[in-house]
């Protein structure tokens, strides 16, 4: 990381009792610490800032150690729930890689049996259009 890395957030945090947890598909990222801090820090995550204008604007504000929210930063782009902005294309590379993380496992049995039955898991899709 270094002081031309613009912060951006990527996934939903919901509070729990002890942090907060980061709704990944597939997966949850637990951060433990304090809640304001943490909320106050994303905020400031928006991608037009540098790490060094973040780390700036939440040491003043909360009187935490520069070093102390720097290593918080450089961990919740280690954990993704940060990117830099100038590579937010990844997440898109990423989000759309075969197989895909939103699918959904079906037996053989299952299969033969949307068959059998003319039951697609498939939306219908009306012949006309209107755009």
């Amino acid at each position: 990381m270094n002081d031309k890395t613009y912060p951006l957030v990527t996934v939903y945090g919901v509070e729990n009792k002890n942090g907060v947890e980061f709704l990944f598909p597939g997966h949850v990222v637990a951060i433990e610490g304090e809640k304001e801090t943490l909320f106050f820090l994303l905020q400031q995550c928006t991608g037009y800032r540098t790490t060094e204008e973040i780390v700036s604007i939440v040491c003043e504000q909360t009187r935490h150690d520069e070093k102390e929210v720097q290593e918080v930063v450089e961990e919740l782009l280690a954990r993704h729930i940060l990117v830099d902005a100038n590579h937010y294309y990844f997440l898109f590379h990423r989000a759309s890689e075969n197989p895909m993380p939103f699918f959904k496992k079906l037996s053989d049995e299952d299969v033969a049996t949307i068959f059998k039955e003319g039951e697609s898991p498939l939306v219908p899709f009306p012949s006309s259009q209107r755009f």
